[in-house]
């Protein structure tokens, strides 16, 4: 692949050193893992090598790639989503939540004085807000297969 090339990609996203499943491409496997979202369309992704659209250890991986191989990458947390930041984690108290008419509930998405985060943990009146991407301080492993490429204008 090139920088630039227009490909459709196959893919598994896990978190490396475990059996936890985060993100795919696949419905089916989605499904036996328990993370299927119904509002989303499953199947080949459509990217563009070398242009940031997905994570850097990915691209750059994906330079090396052919079409129809199939690959497997571990990627580290600082060409994933960056180290975990313990100071992007807040604690707020369940009056503030009830306030900004938040249900606290463990792992629901918030977004508080205009920054997004996720509620990592309830106690004691209290609510952990974790502002860090869910995936941070993470290394991941992707199997994958680029199941197209756009040659000379042509659809895939």
């Amino acid at each position: 692949m090139e920088e630039g090339d227009i490909i459709q990609l196959e893919y598994e996203g896990w978190i490396a050193g475990s059996d936890e499943l985060f993100d795919t491409s696949k419905e089916e496997l989605a499904r036996e893992e328990d993370i299927f979202d119904e509002e989303r369309t499953y199947g080949p992704m459509y990217t563009v090598v070398g242009t940031g659209r997905v994570i850097k250890g990915l691209d750059e991986h994906l330079m090396e790639a052919e079409v129809d191989k199939e690959y497997e990458v571990e990627i580290a947390p600082e060409d994933a989503y960056g180290d975990r930041d313990p100071k992007n984690v807040e604690t707020h108290s369940m009056r503030e939540m009830a306030r900004l008419k938040i249900e606290p509930e463990i792992g629901r998405t918030v977004n508080i004085r205009n920054k997004t985060g996720w509620i990592s943990g309830i106690f004691a009146g209290r609510v952990r807000v974790d502002y860090n991407h869910k995936l941070a301080g993470k290394t991941l492993r992707y199997k994958y297969k680029v199941v197209g490429k756009a040659e000379g204008g042509v659809e895939m």
